[in-house]
């Protein structure tokens, strides 16, 4: 009887270990410095919707992420690169982000430790082609991260 021999996990080194704690405490600032420019801006179109008169519902803050995982040419920009295999995207929308700040979830057999919600999600989760889940020896491949806040704030006006 042919059994498939499982694949090991791969051992990663005590180097690595501290550069994934690293890229988890800086995607953890990420995500709060991603919070406090939301709320700012959140702050200022709430008043000036007051101000107008503007209705003040449906105003939605996203942070989109793209994750350059890899430097296919050097000379490239991550952000010119949606097509690219080496781009990883998330978005974070500004109702979420309290609930994900300060998320410690500490996985059974998680050489990280405590994980923030950015890391946990990249490697642990897949939203279709444009975001895959990440292995750990792709996300110690990062090479930079492209943030882009889109502010949306439909406001529908009755004749």
């Amino acid at each position: 009887m042919n059994t498939p021999t499982a694949h090991p996990k791969p051992v990663l080194d005590d180097k690595a270990i501290a550069s994934l704690k690293q890229i988890n405490a800086q995607l953890d600032a990420l995500q709060m410095q991603i919070h406090e420019v939301a709320k700012t801006y959140h702050r200022h179109i709430s008043q000036a919707a007051q101000e107008s008169g503007l209705p003040l519902d449906n105003i939605y803050i996203e942070a989109e992420l793209d994750f350059c995982l890899k430097p296919i040419n050097p000379h490239d920009d991550c952000a010119r690169e949606q097509d690219d295999d080496g781009v990883v995207s998330r978005t974070l929308s500004n109702p979420q982000l309290p609930d994900l700040l300060n998320f410690g979830i500490d996985e059974p057999g998680s050489v990280i430790g405590p994980q923030g919600w950015l890391f946990h999600d990249l490697t642990k989760h897949a939203y279709g082609i444009e975001q895959p889940q990440v292995t750990h020896a792709e996300l110690l491949a990062l090479d930079s991260i492209y943030v882009e806040l889109v502010i949306r704030h439909p406001v529908q006006f009755e004749r």
